[in-house]
């Protein structure tokens, strides 16, 4: 799990300055050199951000990371025929989601254990309700409905 605690390093949110926050602030995950992306935007206002990811395969990543003490990391993903999964299935879903992004680029290896670690407590999930995972790491899994969207979100916060 140590490796993906170290993840939730590109977050630093609060009303704290830059140099008050270990975290640092928050840095993009993605660039338009990566071959799996077709699109990206990244916007950093203090100690928050919001990055675009626009994937070859038609799926949008939308990630937004905030905090200091407490890092929150929020993926949002927009795919292709969400709207056809049951809502029993988000976990198994969610760790789809990034079990791909992990294989599309080796700096998204990580992805993969966050897959795991999904996959291996997807019994004790419910959409909405925060479930904690060793390390000290809180895991959300949901859906929201934005027009005739359904974006599958995947929330992870180390405190």
């Amino acid at each position: 799990m140590c490796g993906v605690s170290a993840w939730l390093y590109a977050c630093d949110r609060t009303s704290a300055t830059e140099a008050d926050c270990p975290t640092g602030q928050p840095v993009p995950i993605a660039s338009d050199t990566m071959q799996a992306v077709v699109a990206h935007h990244f916007v950093r206002r203090g100690q928050e951000s919001i990055e675009t990811i626009d994937l070859r395969d038609g799926t949008t990543v939308e990630l937004y990371q905030s905090g200091c003490e407490t890092v929150r990391q929020e993926f949002r993903f927009l795919l292709p025929h969400m709207a056809q999964y049951p809502s029993d299935s988000i976990a198994v879903q969610a760790a789809e989601c990034l079990r791909k992004m992990a294989t599309l680029s080796p700096v998204w290896s990580t992805f993969a254990q966050w897959a795991t670690a999904i996959e291996n407590v997807r019994a004790h999930l419910s959409p909405g309700v925060p479930f904690m995972l060793p390390g000290q790491i809180q895991l959300k899994v949901d859906t929201i409905r934005s027009g005739a969207q359904k974006w599958l979100i995947v929330v992870m916060i180390q405190t």
